[in-house]
């Protein structure tokens, strides 16, 4: 019924659902029964290296001066922490399962710190940035910018719960479905949520390893900064050949 369905598959993930798409591919090449045809994945604004893509967020605070040192070496500390409880969460050795309890303990502070970072620096930036930033608290889309007021030449709203919005006859003839759609599941959310600071470094070794393609994108409004902590992850990519190095070169 759908002959190209298997053909040139590729795995798309975002934010936290990097790291997932990167676990899967990592398991699809290794699986001998496997018959996905993967080509490569492809991670948005992700979550690989939890505690290198806050420290891109200390890095760009120093080289432009956004905060104090006191405050930049209460970061820094704070990241150190963080890593700390990292390598406990992920003390099982590259590609074992994580220690969730360790979670518990895990500090957020520089998540916390990061939101600070990029508020200062908005409110103090350009007009561009300012609208930039006044579009972002309204829901807008940064990925497709438009004046404000011109947000309906490109975006259809659609007021309403989402609930009742899918679950209407008509959507779901539209879409092919015909169950009930939750808004969420405690289930699924559990299952995935201990891996909330395990470390992707080793699944994207793997998948390089097998010749896929990789693809890392950064840039989403909730990771401006990221970007710089994008490469402490990824200079650490080491394998059947040391990937961190070429991409450092």
């Amino acid at each position: 019924k759908y002959p190209n369905l298997n053909t040139n598959v590729h795995l798309v993930g975002v934010s936290s659902s990097a790291l997932v798409v990167a676990i899967l591919g990592e398991r699809i090449v290794k699986s001998p029964e496997s018959n996905v045809d993967l080509k490569g994945v492809m991670m948005y604004s992700d979550v690989v290296g939890p505690s290198d893509m806050y420290y891109g967020c200390f890095e760009m605070a120093k080289r432009r001066n956004l905060l104090p040192q006191a405050e930049l070496d209460t970061i820094l500390s704070d990241l150190r922490k963080c890593e700390e409880e990292v390598q406990k969460c992920n003390s099982k050795g590259p590609g074992k399962p994580p220690l969730p309890r360790i979670l518990i303990a895990m500090p957020w502070k520089p998540a916390r710190r990061r939101r600070f970072v990029l508020s200062r620096k908005l409110k103090s930036a350009t007009p561009e940035l300012a609208s930039l930033r006044s579009s972002a608290l309204h829901g807008v889309s940064m990925l497709f910018r438009v004046s404000p007021g011109q947000e309906y030449q490109h975006f259809a709203f659609q007021p309403g719960r989402a609930d009742g919005f899918l679950n209407t006859q008509a959507v779901q003839k539209d879409l092919g479905v015909s169950k009930h759609w939750e808004p969420s599941n405690d289930q699924v959310f559990q299952a995935y949520n201990k891996y909330i600071s395990y470390k992707g470094i080793y699944h994207t070794t793997q998948l390089l390893d097998s010749k896929l393609k990789v693809l890392v994108v950064n840039g989403d409004q909730d990771y401006l900064t990221n970007a710089v902590g994008k490469t402490e992850w990824l200079f650490k990519l080491n394998g059947i050949e040391n990937y961190g190095v070429k991409l450092g070169q």
